[in-house]
């Protein structure tokens, strides 16, 4: 059994654990909408999520961007515009509207 991905469009719709030879009988659809992927990333770089998109070009899935101003790095993985501060001794989290008002500033403090 393998975890398996149905594509549309370049965006995920479901998720699934099938025999390969199913996917290739036609089990589940064109078997050419259909990529397998594994938990651990070994397989197309991340774990396919319903909603995620796949790139055929570089055959990888991507989760959904977080928020508008983070981007892929070279890794393929969503980056903030704006390091997250290194205090551990606090939790930090992204908002995307303090970052669009001045983006010098992303990260807050919560509580």
């Amino acid at each position: 059994m393998a975890n398996f991905a149905k594509i549309e469009n370049g965006v995920v719709t479901n998720i699934f654990i099938a025999e390969q030879s199913e996917v290739d009988k036609g089990t589940f659809g064109d078997a050419s909408t259909i990529k397998e992927w594994k938990r651990d990333g070994s397989i197309r770089a991340n774990p396919a999520i319903i909603s995620g998109t796949y790139d055929a070009s570089k055959d990888k899935f991507y989760w959904p961007q977080p928020h508008a101003s983070w981007t892929l790095d070279s890794n393929d993985q969503w980056v903030p515009p704006i390091t997250k501060p290194t205090d551990k001794t606090k939790h930090w989290y992204w908002d995307e509207a303090v970052y669009q008002a001045d983006n010098t500033k992303g990260w807050v403090e919560g509580v």
